[in-house]
């Protein structure tokens, strides 16, 4: 696998035509170096003066390979970047999201109440990405603060995006673990941390995250197929919003918002986004 994927980069890195020029000249000038300084200038010089310009032309020789062999390990070692927390990384979503305007696009978080959460989410709805937000049950939330984050946050995308008819909400079961966002060609990971010494339940913004994009082929179809699968399961077995407010424990806080409204309009937009099951993970993730 090793050998495979040197042998991918290398001939990706010399079949540039720059870079395969330019190999090709310098490895010219070489050899006509040492043929003039073979033909002409070793009768001028004592053996020790010609060992030493050998010696010179060889280190060159060397140089140049090292140089080339420290590109190709370059492509190796920064294949996965990594952030200080998640705030650091908003900015390269951002960048890839303009310039790509994917046609799917994944999310999963705790409440999705952070900016990191938020902010991809309302650039993808101007753009028209199909929008799929994971969030935690807020049936099975940690502590009632985040269960009140969680239904502020669905409460906060129903002001907002209501007018939007591609996003589509579930709420998963589980012990939260991951965080991040999948989009096309782009992927960011983070994951989520229990308790700390300042009292908090919940941490994840403030965490690492790890970003990786196509163009990292190996590192990319890794990840990314971790994702997905984690993804697909958690989105399979979770609990739509509207399967949340007919629930018999449904959360008085959302069956008072729903109420207030004199028609069935935040229900019909609680059905809206509850969308249709997936079948297979690649249903789901197919462009």
């Amino acid at each position: 696998m090793v050998f495979k994927r040197f042998k991918t980069q290398f001939i990706s890195h010399y079949s540039q035509p720059k870079v395969r020029r330019g190999l090709k000249a310098t490895i010219i000038v070489l050899i006509g170096a040492g043929w003039i300084l073979s033909q002409y200038i070793t009768n001028l010089l004592t053996l020790e003066q010609t060992l030493l310009m050998g010696l010179i032309l060889l280190l060159m020789s060397l140089e140049i390979v090292e140089t080339k062999i420290y590109d190709i390990e370059e492509l190796f070692d920064q294949p996965v970047q990594v952030r200080k927390d998640n705030y650091a990384v908003k900015d390269n979503i951002s960048s890839y999201l303009d310039s790509n305007n994917p046609e799917k696009g994944f999310i999963i978080s705790y409440s999705g109440s952070t900016g990191t959460s938020k902010s991809p989410t309302k650039r993808m709805i101007k753009q028209g990405t199909k929008v799929h937000i994971l969030a935690k049950n807020p049936l099975e939330a940690i502590n009632k603060d985040e269960t009140e984050l969680i239904l502020e946050a669905l409460k906060s995308r129903y002001e907002f995006d209501k007018e939007y008819d591609d996003i589509e909400v579930r709420f998963y079961h589980e012990q939260a673990s991951i965080k991040g966002l999948k989009a096309n060609g782009l992927l960011v990971m983070s994951w989520y941390t229990f308790a700390d010494e300042r009292g908090r339940q919940v941490m994840g913004h403030e965490n690492p995250a790890l970003k990786v994009d196509e163009s990292s082929e190996y590192e990319f179809e890794v990840l990314s197929d971790y994702f997905e699968e984690v993804y697909f399961s958690l989105w399979k077995a979770g609990m739509t919003p509207i399967e949340l407010y007919d629930h018999e424990d449904c959360p008085v806080d959302l069956e008072r918002w729903v109420s207030r409204q004199r028609d069935s309009e935040r229900e019909d937009w609680l059905r809206s986004i509850s969308g249709v099951s997936y079948t297979s993970k690649e249903e789901m993730f197919q462009s």
